[in-house]
């Protein structure tokens, strides 16, 4: 899957106990490419679930949920006010 000059990066992946969904926290960097990345996921979810059915020997299979994972932004804008700070 290719998304042109962003970088998306899995950060975590929280499976319920039913298995019944998988939560997939993507990062993505710059993160002004967050929703165009995002949303080219959310149209391949069907695609991605079947080609994951195909791989793994898992039954059930829980449905794949995208969700934009924000912590490594707010981590390097601490990160940048810190240094600001310790720069005065």
């Amino acid at each position: 899957m290719e998304f042109g000059d962003a970088l998306p990066t899995i950060t975590d992946v929280d499976v319920d106990k039913k298995l019944e969904t998988a939560k997939v926290m993507i990062s993505v960097i710059p993160s002004e490419k967050a929703k165009e990345v995002f949303d080219s996921l959310s149209r391949s979810k069907n695609n991605l679930q079947r080609i994951l059915f195909k791989k793994l020997n898992m039954k059930p299979m829980p449905k794949i949920q995208f969700e934009i994972d924000r912590g490594p932004e707010h981590a390097a804008g601490v990160e940048k006010i810190l240094l600001e700070e310790d720069n005065s």
